[in-house]
């Protein structure tokens, strides 16, 4: 269904209604269209909504069998192996199923395309895209360092759920699926598909936006909450810019793995001079890398900006309709119960 309604710009040109009609002046068509915009993005918000509890139902539900069976309970404290599987199988569980439930109504309702696996617009601008959401994301993780340290020092410790560096082999390749390559699927095919892609009709500037609140939220975190929004305006942008979601799941995926990588390197290394140069070294040729990819981006779009959206609701309105529904609402109430489990005040 498009909740979009044309109008015609005509003064209030001929009535073409049919009998028993009254004619609808430019006003009218203006107040109907916001009017099916506004509930067309409530119904998006409250999908969203919908899908994070969800998620965090079926985060529990998985983890019931943990917690009241013995034996899977000491696999799961014991075992890399079995932890990490864990890990993986929850990512893939109680992020997709509700989000592609979600998207797949969302997509029959307002008849958008959610996963965008077509080839990208433009490979001068994908390829340049990668290195440069990289950057974007270092640049996030140094924003979060920031903004730790900033609240440490007016008495907020903040903290994140740990994960551990497994020593076995086939503990760190799950590891490293269950951490670096995963997430970056699901969270892509949830947030830059299922939710940003339907929102794009109202603006690409307010899907972006939105949905990398939502990304945000979703963390559940105020150490992962501030990368994830940074990063998803990167992220949003550059699937909005070359059309596919393939460019964001490779950036996001070179940004998890690269976090392995660091912590692989932490954990065998011993020599912290050694370890200076090799974590130092690779950030610095990342940085280089997303600097020249960057470049390369801005000189390509010769001054493209997103292109402005057909809709009469302002962004507030938007914000309001996406975000102030009963769905939605829940949501962050229950998210920000779990986020105050990891603030702790220190004074």
């Amino acid at each position: 269904m498009d909740y979009n309604y044309s109008y015609n710009n005509n003064n209030g040109g001929a009535f073409q209604g049919g009998p028993g009609q009254y004619p609808l002046n430019l006003q009218n068509q203006l107040y109907l269209k916001a009017r099916g915009e506004r509930k067309a993005i409530k119904t998006i918000g409250s999908v969203a909504g919908l899908c994070v509890i969800s998620y965090v139902v079926l985060q529990n539900l998985l983890a019931l069998p943990i917690g009241l069976i013995p034996y899977f309970s000491n696999l799961y404290r014991n075992s890399d192996e079995f932890f990490y599987l864990y890990i993986l199988l929850s990512s893939v569980f109680t992020m997709m199923v509700p989000f592609v439930i979600g998207g797949m109504y969302l997509r029959k309702r307002t008849g958008t395309e959610i996963f965008c696996f077509d080839a990208q617009k433009n490979a001068e601008i994908a390829v340049p895209a990668v290195p440069m959401g990289l950057l974007i994301c270092l640049i996030g993780n140094l924003l979060t360092v920031l903004f730790v340290a900033g609240m440490e020092k007016i008495g907020f410790s903040l903290t994140s759920p740990d994960l551990n560096t497994p020593q076995s082999l086939t503990g760190r390749l799950l590891y490293f699926v269950a951490v670096g390559i995963i997430p970056p699927l699901t969270e892509e095919l949830s947030i830059r598909g299922c939710i940003m892609q339907p929102l794009r009709r109202y603006g690409d500037t307010f899907a972006i936006i939105a949905s990398s609140l939502l990304f945000a939220i979703l963390h559940g975190n105020l150490v992962q909450a501030p990368f994830a929004f940074f990063a998803g305006l990167g992220l949003g942008y550059i699937c909005c810019v070359t059309g596919s979601l393939w460019p964001s799941i490779i950036v996001h995926c070179l940004n998890n793995s690269y976090s392995v990588f660091e912590e692989f390197i932490t954990a065998d290394v011993t020599s912290e001079k050694l370890q200076y140069i090799i974590l130092n070294g690779s950030q610095a040729a990342l940085i280089g890398a997303g600097i020249v990819g960057a470049l390369i981006f801005i000189y390509k779009m010769k001054g493209n900006r997103l292109p402005k959206a057909d809709t009469v609701l302002k962004g507030g309105d938007k914000a309001a309709a996406f975000l102030l529904n009963i769905p939605m609402i829940i949501a962050i109430i229950i998210m920000l119960v779990i986020t105050a489990g990891y603030v702790a005040w220190t004074r």
